[in-house]
């Protein structure tokens, strides 16, 4: 489904050059959730927009489903760290508004706007304004939003960092229930281990800038999984133990 070959990237601005990512090679299957982590800085942002389409890598390929990547795509939906709602736009325009940016045809998707309200516990809300919504029920609107084309592909970047532990928590198991049921391809960018491994198929671990693949951890626990499941904690506390290592060891990269 992804392909990432060879990517690298650097920025120069002004006099400085930062080396941000050095070959990257990645893998994902079709209906795979990878969780990416890494120390801050290490590129998993830049990574993300790069198979995204934001951003043009500055060697190397990117494809999906075979495609090159040149520019974003309807197929690859994209949830940001923070909501980035529109105050003016009440919920269901909120949602909507990637139709509106691509000239599609609103009224056509407007069912299913209402039907990912639903699927994500947002019935009802329509038409309330962001700053009715807590931080939570914010980001299920974002959710939706990034949803709302039914892409095949959907890029997280670190969407829960901002909110609370039980907060996070909830949302965690949302999103895994929803990209089980829509059957979505997953790159998650997240800081925290818990979340990685909860959530991932696949944990890649990268290492300080230059960020490199420097190891993948893969996670075998069925689903649904629940946090309070002995099953999950045991492979939690596994898992979590061995990305520690790799985290916290020295980079003797070069």
């Amino acid at each position: 489904m992804i392909v990432v070959n060879g990517v690298s990237k650097i920025f120069t601005t002004n006099s400085n050059v930062v080396e941000a990512l050095r070959d990257i090679n990645l893998a994902v299957d079709e209906g795979e959730f990878v969780s990416l982590v890494g120390r801050s800085g290490c590129g998993k942002s830049t990574l993300l927009r790069i198979i995204a389409g934001l951003v043009p890598p500055s060697e190397g390929s990117v494809r999906v489903e075979g495609q090159d990547v040149t520019k974003p795509r309807r197929d690859v939906g994209f949830m940001f760290q923070r909501p980035a709602l529109l105050p003016w736009r009440n919920v269901l325009a909120n949602v909507l508004l990637p139709v509106e940016v691509a000239r599609g045809d609103r009224k056509a998707l407007a069912s299913r706007a209402h039907d990912l309200l639903a699927l994500v516990g947002l019935n009802g809300f329509e038409k309330a304004m962001p700053r009715e919504l807590s931080g939570g029920m914010q980001q299920r609107v974002s959710l939706c939003r990034a949803l709302i084309n039914d892409p095949k592909v959907l890029l997280m970047d670190e969407p829960f960092g901002a909110l609370d532990a039980l907060t996070r928590e909830e949302l965690s198991i949302e999103v895994q229930r929803i990209c089980a049921e829509t059957n979505k391809t997953v790159v998650l960018v997240t800081h925290s281990i818990e979340e990685a491994v909860f959530l991932g198929d696949n944990v890649v671990v990268m290492t300080p800038r230059p960020g490199r693949i420097l190891d993948q951890v893969r996670i075998s626990s069925s689903r649904p999984r629940s946090w309070a499941s002995e099953d999950f904690n045991d492979e939690l506390a596994h898992c979590g133990g061995r990305l520690r290592e790799l985290l916290f060891q020295p980079s003797d990269v070069t």
